[in-house]
């Protein structure tokens, strides 16, 4: 670029040595003493008003090519002006897209880290859990194997102590007595005839807070679930309108003791393994 605008200098300077002025070419006159033929002044001075013109018209083609260096110069330096932003537009891109690939990866890798983690945490937490269950349930197997019917037949309260749940098949009725005093009291529903529910002093050997019931001819839910004798417990039973009276007769249970769901949310909040059952 400084070798095309040192050219430009050289043109102009050139073209300012080819000006000749009117007054200079007057002072070349040939002296009164010396004078010559006037035809021969006039052609003399045509000739050189002609060399003049033709240095005017030289040094304006020089101007002319000096404007359109000028303009070239400016042209080649917009361009490389052009080509640098270009340049540098493309680079920046380069280093955005760099970039955001780069927190793309991080987060999928804390996303995965994250997931890793959770499903970690729920293969242990369900671990945990199936260890527990099985745990309890040997707990009250080995309870339900260990408290077979203390008695059978008939029995009074005396026979299981002070806290008990009583159950009285001829009143359809269940209390939970605690030091004596009943603190719940609800209508029931027992074994229909040929089913009916076992009597005699049992413990509660296994607590479920939700199951389901399933037999030759049933396949129920039940929400809670308080075991006493055999397969034979304590449960709501959601699919009945009502309790007590005489139901058990023609509508029965297999054998459980059927009570209303708020009493065996109650039931099931007191008592606990081990607690007497008597059924009479």
């Amino acid at each position: 670029m400084r070798k095309f605008i040192g050219l430009g200098k050289i043109i102009i300077v050139a073209a300012a040595v080819f000006i000749i002025s009117p007054a200079a070419v007057s002072a070349m006159e040939v002296p009164a003493e010396n004078a010559v033929d006037p035809a021969a002044a006039a052609q003399l001075m045509q000739e050189a008003q002609a060399a003049q013109a033709a240095q005017l018209e030289q040094l304006a083609r020089l101007a002319q090519a000096a404007q359109a260096l000028q303009a070239l110069q400016a042209a080649q330096v917009q361009q490389a002006l052009a080509e640098q932003q270009a340049q540098q537009a493309a680079q920046l891109q380069a280093q955005q897209a760099a970039q955001l690939r780069a927190q793309q990866e991080a987060q999928a890798q804390a996303q995965a880290a994250q997931l890793q983690a959770a499903k970690a945490a729920q293969e242990e937490a369900a671990a945990k859990a199936l260890k527990e269950a099985q745990e309890l349930q040997e707990r009250q197997a080995a309870l339900a194997a260990a408290t077979p019917p203390l008695v059978s037949g008939e029995a009074s309260p005396a026979e299981a102590g002070k806290t008990y749940v009583d159950v009285n098949l001829g009143a359809q009725t269940l209390t939970y007595f605690v030091n004596g005093s009943p603190v719940l009291s609800t209508p029931c529903v027992t074994g229909s005839p040929g089913r009916s529910t076992p009597t005699g002093v049992f413990a509660i050997n296994s607590l479920v807070p939700g199951k389901y019931l399933t037999g030759p001819t049933w396949h129920v839910w039940v929400n809670r679930w308080m075991r006493f004798c055999g397969n034979v417990g304590i449960h709501d039973a959601s699919w009945r309108k009502s309790f007590g009276g005489n139901i058990y007769r023609t509508n029965g249970s297999h054998g459980c003791v059927n009570i209303p769901r708020s009493a065996a949310d109650q039931l099931y909040g007191m008592v606990s393994l081990g607690t007497m059952v008597i059924v009479h």
